[in-house]
């Protein structure tokens, strides 16, 4: 359940708003198939995003055989007398098509992008690129299927628009697509009244559904539900939260080359540099013999690049995978242009072994698209979920392998209700508190006040306008302090992030005057000062049940767990030999020497 999936799925199946821009018709559509009894919730929604991702191959196929027959790159050729109509494209000039082999470098160059790590493993968790992915492709289909008829009607081009609303209903980014589609329009359509009249149908389709789909998202979130990422219930926080806003700060322009860079290599070692060279080939064929597609599908591909490299976040790959579908295009305009010089083709069986291409992505890439043997995040969020005292309040700043899941394990799977985990990056949000009053009433009136004066400090920097940072940095501070001060009464823990990039930095987080911290299994625990003669044992016995791979310290997430566990486990066996329960503290030091073999037994022990 890697990064967002876990809080994806929690919306989904509670009708919720998701993190900007709050996809609400992914969140639509997961709710209805979640409802299907069939295994549990989170596989369902995972089954629901490889039919996305098989959508989007469908479509991406039907988009490269339309475009091969009706607009091929090929050398202009006299036309066979037994040419038909259908296989004649728009144009006045005949040129000679060949059904067959369209269709196998359909299949082929898109299954190469298919079985590429970055679209394949769309397939294989939560995440809102299955359905991107599945729209834009429909899109380009329905588009073309217009676009190369000789004759259209204004009902041809509503389709394409409702795939447009749909598209820009799920994700803001298929909104970059849009030049091209209007550009290439207009290139054969010309400003004419009926041309105008057929883009105002399309363009108002288009809106009609951003219409419903974003009402309805607004009308949802006034009712508060349990996952409100957001609050967008108002037109003030909606234009936050369907802009992004919050996310301008992983925007890095520094690092645009590198984006450019990482895009090439991904694409070289994933289609095995054969698919590199096929692109090329087609980018050039392409370009040669028919500008128009050219620049259509090279706008898209620049278009995203140039987005993308505004951001600096480790799924950056994901935001390739419009630019990767025009790859596929291009694969196939490459491969087409090259076999079709064969006399024959269409009679020469052995252009069925242009099918092989993809098998050999499947062997190269599966390894890294396969996740079913990786549980590391669930198996940590759910032994750190377990590891607390009854009614805990837990302040962490783990998104990817505690947060994120545990609203799935919270909201749908119903584990450990009597838990609440704060976001402390959240925190600093005004839409946060009213999401803690829906998880926990008691907490909420206790913290109201301080709450109320951060907002009040913070909303002035939401809107953009004259702000006091450090008004805002005092009231945060205190705001925190707040939750912390619920020790008194409940038991409190702080997550290992919290104490190694707040507490030991002295930045956000500090803690109440007269406490102290505990090691716990998983956390770290607050506890009076006074209370150090007291030793607080663990809710229950320390365990590492986490399912970490072989290659561990390749990966960033399950490096952070092991590391985390580590430190947390090392101070836990100090603690308790400062109390001589020697037994216990061997028992720990046994716990990480699986987890790092070259950790050795203390001599004292």
């Amino acid at each position: 359940m890697p990064i967002d999936a876990g809080e994806l799925a929690a919306s989904q199946y509670t009708l919720g708003i998701s993190h900007p821009s709050g996809y609400p018709l992914f969140n639509i559509l997961g709710f209805l198939w979640s409802k299907i009894p069939v295994g549990n919730v989170i596989l369902r929604l995972n089954i629901l995003c490889a039919l996305y991702v098989a959508l989007a191959n469908f479509f991406l196929i039907k988009t490269s055989y339309v475009l091969l027959i009706y607009s091929p790159v090929q050398k202009l050729m006299k036309a066979p007398a037994t040419t038909t109509k259908k296989q004649q494209p728009a144009a006045t000039t005949v040129i000679q098509t060949f059904p067959l082999l369209a269709l196998i470098c359909s299949i082929s160059g898109v299954l190469i992008i298919g079985f590429s790590k970055t679209w394949w493993i769309q397939s294989a968790g939560v995440e809102v690129y299955s359905l991107h992915i599945a729209l834009l492709s429909a899109l380009f289909y329905f588009f073309f299927k217009s676009y190369f008829k000789e004759k259209t009607t204004a009902k041809d081009w509503i389709i394409p628009g409702i795939c447009i609303g749909l598209s820009l209903s799920n994700h803001i980014t298929s909104g970059l697509v849009l030049p091209a589609v209007v550009a290439l329009y207009f290139i054969k359509m010309k400003f004419t009244k009926s041309s105008l009249i057929n883009m105002s149908l399309l363009a108002g389709s288009a809106f009609g559904i951003l219409i419903i789909m974003y009402g309805f998202m607004m009308a949802r979130a006034g009712s508060s539900p349990l996952v409100n990422y957001g609050n967008p219930s108002t037109m003030e926080y909606f234009m936050r939260h369907v802009n992004g806003w919050q996310f301008r700060s992983f925007m890095d322009t520094k690092k645009s080359n590198e984006t450019v860079i990482t895009f090439f290599k991904n694409l070289s070692s994933q289609t095995l540099v054969f698919g590199l060279i096929l692109f090329i080939t087609g980018v050039v064929f392409t370009l040669m013999k028919n500008i128009k597609m050219t620049v259509f599908w090279g706008l898209n591909l620049i278009a995203i690049l140039i987005y993308a490299s505004r951001f600096d976040i480790h799924d950056i790959e994901n935001y390739f995978l419009i630019a990767y579908a025009s790859v596929a295009i291009f694969i196939a305009f490459g491969m087409y242009t090259i076999v079709s010089l064969i006399k024959n083709v269409e009679g020469n069986k052995a252009i069925y072994a242009l099918l092989l291409l993809p098998i050999a992505g499947i062997g190269f890439n599966y390894s890294d698209s396969d996740q079913s043997k990786l549980h590391y995040i669930d198996d940590y969020a759910q032994a750190a979920l377990a590891s607390v005292e009854p009614n805990a309040i837990i302040l962490s700043r783990e998104w990817d392998v505690l947060v994120s899941p545990v609203y799935y394990y919270h909201l749908v799977e119903k584990q450990r209700e009597d838990v609440v985990m704060l976001d402390k990056e959240l925190l600093r949000r005004s839409w946060y508190f009213n999401q803690i009053k829906q998880w926990d009433k008691e907490l909420s009136s206790k913290i109201q006040d301080k709450a109320v004066a951060f907002n009040d400090a913070v909303l002035p920097f939401e809107r953009q306008v004259k702000f006091d940072p450090a008004n805002i940095q005092i009231k945060f501070e205190m705001y925190i302090t707040s939750i912390l001060e619920e020790y008194k009464t409940r038991p409190v823990y702080i997550s290992p992030l919290i104490l190694e990039a707040d507490i030991v930095q002295q930045i956000d987080v500090k803690l109440p005057k007269g406490t102290i911290l505990v090691p716990d299994a998983y956390f770290y625990r607050v506890i009076p000062e006074s209370d150090t003669a007291v030793y607080y044992p663990t809710a229950r016995p320390v365990e590492f049940n986490v399912r970490i791979t072989e290659n561990w310290k390749d990966d960033k997430f399950q490096k952070q767990i092991v590391s985390a566990t580590k430190n947390i486990l090392s101070a836990r066996v100090g603690y308790e030999l400062s109390y001589g329960k020697r037994e216990e503290a061997k028992r720990i030091v046994a716990i990480l020497q699986e987890i790092d073999p070259t950790i050795k037994m203390p001599e004292n022990l």
